[in-house]
Order: C-alpha cells, then structure tokens, then sequence
C-alpha cells in the first residue's frame, strides 16, 4: 500500500482533535482549527497533558489565507453496520486547499 510521506496537514473543523491526533502520531507537523472554543481548549489541554510536539490549535475564521481548489459533501456508507445489518451512512466533507503565500 503506497503511503503518504509525513509533512504538513490542516485539519479544519478539528472538533475533539481526533484526525489531528492521528497525524501528529504519523508524523505530520499539524495545524488544527475549529470554530468552537470548547473544543480547542479541549484539544490544547489534552496536547499540554501529553506533551506534544509538532501540533497546533487555534480558533479560527474558516479558509482565511487559503485558496480553496475544491469541496465535497457527500452521503457516504461505513463498513460498520447498525443493529439491523444496514451499513451506517454519514455525511462526509472533504476540502482540497493551498496555502496562499
């Protein structure tokens, strides 16, 4: 399985941090944003308590300094399936950005 090499990720709309999380662990230098304040305290007391490195936080206004090349929303189906054998549906986004210089 081909991987991607480490470098650098923006995770936009972070919430708890959990794709955050991940990278930092993969080894990617990590920015993470969400709008909720909440939820960035959270993240940052969870980074401080375990010491990380290479992850940062922030509350954020969404896309500013970025050039959006392209967003997705789709309707899109888990393997994991609820009680009655029917496979969990959810919605999910994916953006594509460049960092404006």
């Amino acid at each position: 399985m081909q991987r991607i090499a480490p470098g650098r990720a923006l995770d936009i709309g972070c919430g708890d941090g959990r794709n955050a999380l991940y990278l930092n662990l993969k080894g990617f230098d990590v920015t993470a944003w969400d709008k909720n304040d909440a939820s960035i305290a959270s993240l940052s007391q969870l980074i401080a308590a375990e010491d990380l490195s290479g992850i940062r936080v922030g509350l954020k206004a969404y896309y500013q300094h970025w050039d959006v090349i392209k967003y997705n929303e789709d309707v899109g189906q888990l393997h994991k399936t609820d009680a009655d054998g029917n496979r969990i549906q959810l919605r999910f986004a994916t953006l594509l950005a460049r960092k404006v210089a």
